[in-house]
Protein backbone atom coordinates (compact mmCIF):
# COMPACT_ATOMS: atom_id res chain seq x y z
CA UNK A 1 0.00 0.00 0.00
CA UNK A 2 1.30 3.43 -0.92
CA UNK A 3 -0.05 6.50 0.86
CA UNK A 4 -0.22 9.69 -1.21
CA UNK A 5 -0.78 13.03 0.51
CA UNK A 6 1.26 15.41 -1.65
CA UNK A 7 1.85 15.99 -5.34
CA UNK A 8 5.44 14.82 -4.91
CA UNK A 9 4.29 11.45 -3.51
CA UNK A 10 2.20 10.73 -6.61
CA UNK A 11 5.38 9.66 -8.41
CA UNK A 12 5.74 6.78 -5.90
CA UNK A 13 2.83 5.01 -7.58
CA UNK A 14 4.28 2.17 -9.70
CA UNK A 15 1.38 2.05 -12.21
CA UNK A 16 2.09 4.98 -14.50
CA UNK A 17 -1.34 4.89 -16.18
CA UNK A 18 -3.07 6.09 -12.97
CA UNK A 19 -0.59 8.85 -12.11
CA UNK A 20 -2.34 11.63 -14.11
CA UNK A 21 -5.67 10.79 -12.46
CA UNK A 22 -4.16 10.77 -8.94
CA UNK A 23 -2.21 13.96 -9.61
CA UNK A 24 -5.44 15.68 -10.67
CA UNK A 25 -7.31 14.28 -7.65
CA UNK A 26 -4.64 15.53 -5.20
CA UNK A 27 -4.53 18.93 -6.93
CA UNK A 28 -8.31 19.32 -6.69
CA UNK A 29 -8.33 18.38 -3.00
CA UNK A 30 -5.44 20.77 -2.28
CA UNK A 31 -7.17 23.60 -4.13
CA UNK A 32 -10.41 23.07 -2.24
CA UNK A 33 -9.25 22.24 1.27
CA UNK A 34 -5.57 22.77 2.00
CA UNK A 35 -2.97 25.45 1.67
CA UNK A 36 0.02 23.63 3.14
CA UNK A 37 0.78 21.30 0.20
CA UNK A 38 -0.58 18.18 1.90
CA UNK A 39 -4.06 16.71 2.10
CA UNK A 40 -3.31 14.93 5.40
CA UNK A 41 -5.73 17.08 7.44
CA UNK A 42 -8.66 16.20 5.16
CA UNK A 43 -7.79 12.74 3.89
CA UNK A 44 -5.42 10.50 2.01
CA UNK A 45 -5.15 8.60 -1.23
CA UNK A 46 -4.10 4.97 -0.93
CA UNK A 47 -2.73 3.06 -3.87
CA UNK A 48 -3.67 -0.55 -3.18
CA UNK A 49 -0.98 -2.89 -4.46
CA UNK A 50 -2.64 -6.22 -3.73
CA UNK A 51 -5.40 -8.14 -2.04
CA UNK A 52 -3.51 -8.13 1.28
CA UNK A 53 -3.84 -4.33 1.36
CA UNK A 54 -7.61 -4.67 0.94
CA UNK A 55 -7.78 -7.13 3.84
CA UNK A 56 -5.69 -4.81 6.05
CA UNK A 57 -8.53 -2.33 6.43
CA UNK A 58 -7.26 -1.12 9.84
CA UNK A 59 -4.22 0.41 8.12
CA UNK A 60 -6.66 2.54 6.13
CA UNK A 61 -8.20 3.89 9.33
CA UNK A 62 -11.32 1.76 8.95
CA UNK A 63 -12.97 -0.15 11.77
CA UNK A 64 -14.68 -2.72 9.60
CA UNK A 65 -13.84 -4.67 6.44
CA UNK A 66 -14.25 -2.90 3.13
CA UNK A 67 -17.75 -3.37 1.77
CA UNK A 68 -19.57 -1.77 -1.14
CA UNK A 69 -21.89 0.24 1.12
CA UNK A 70 -18.90 2.10 2.61
CA UNK A 71 -18.14 3.87 -0.66
CA UNK A 72 -19.49 7.31 -1.46
CA UNK A 73 -18.57 6.53 -5.07
CA UNK A 74 -16.49 4.17 -7.19
CA UNK A 75 -15.27 5.62 -10.48
CA UNK A 76 -13.32 3.81 -13.17
CA UNK A 77 -9.93 5.33 -13.97
CA UNK A 78 -9.13 3.08 -16.91
CA UNK A 79 -9.85 -0.49 -18.01
CA UNK A 80 -8.04 -1.97 -15.02
CA UNK A 81 -8.16 0.54 -12.13
CA UNK A 82 -10.85 2.42 -10.21
CA UNK A 83 -11.07 5.09 -7.52
CA UNK A 84 -13.31 4.46 -4.54
CA UNK A 85 -14.01 7.20 -1.99
CA UNK A 86 -14.92 6.44 1.62
CA UNK A 87 -16.07 9.37 3.74
CA UNK A 88 -14.85 8.80 7.30
CA UNK A 89 -16.56 11.87 8.77
CA UNK A 90 -17.53 15.40 7.70
CA UNK A 91 -13.89 16.47 7.66
CA UNK A 92 -11.99 13.42 6.41
CA UNK A 93 -12.23 11.04 3.44
CA UNK A 94 -9.97 8.48 1.83
CA UNK A 95 -9.66 7.47 -1.79
CA UNK A 96 -8.61 3.96 -2.68
CA UNK A 97 -6.93 3.54 -6.05
CA UNK A 98 -6.98 -0.16 -6.87
CA UNK A 99 -7.63 -2.75 -9.50
CA UNK A 100 -11.32 -2.64 -10.25
CA UNK A 101 -11.67 -6.30 -9.29
CA UNK A 102 -10.82 -5.39 -5.67
CA UNK A 103 -13.95 -3.28 -5.34
CA UNK A 104 -17.09 -5.04 -4.24
CA UNK A 105 -18.84 -4.73 -7.58
CA UNK A 106 -15.97 -6.73 -9.00
CA UNK A 107 -15.92 -9.07 -6.01
CA UNK A 108 -14.42 -7.82 -2.77
CA UNK A 109 -11.37 -9.73 -1.64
Amino acid sequence: MIIVRTIQEVDNIPVKSVIPYVRNLITNILNAYSSNGSIETVGAVYFIEGVDDVRNYQALGLHEPIAEELFEYINPINDEYSDGCIVINNDYAINLIAKSKYFCGGGCA
